[in-house]
């Protein structure tokens, strides 16, 4: 559901032709505020624990169901700005965007998931 909903807000963004900044941006914050009022914890929030904790808590086919996501995401700014596709461009826009993942997206599928339980 994560990844459905993600792949319709690039898909309507970019038939809009809403400028790239303001999409991502917006898709960030949008997380940011979600993964906020469904966890009750900090550590939580940003996954401050190991990686080997959120990867057990979180488990394997909800870390590629966000992963796809982040992908989506990256592929839509490539698509999306125009940038010329060279090395340097693709690992410079990587690093945030897997940043973002570790810390930020990687559990929210589960988080919705023990959110709906409750």
């Amino acid at each position: 559901m994560f990844l459905a909903v993600t792949i319709i807000y690039f898909a309507v963004c970019y038939f809009l032709k809403v400028e790239v900044a303001m999409v991502l941006m917006i898709y960030t914050i949008a997380i940011s505020v979600i993964k906020s009022v469904l966890v009750q914890e900090l550590k939580s929030l940003f996954n401050l624990r190991k990686t080997r904790e959120v990867y057990n808590k979180v488990g394997f086919l909800n870390t590629i169901q966000s992963l796809a996501a982040i992908f989506v995401m990256y592929f839509y700014y490539i698509i999306g700005s125009g940038v010329q596709l060279n090395v340097l461009n693709l690992i410079i826009f990587a690093i945030p965007i897997l940043i973002l993942y570790r810390f930020l997206v990687w559990g929210i599928i589960s988080d919705i998931k023990n959110w709906q339980r409750n």
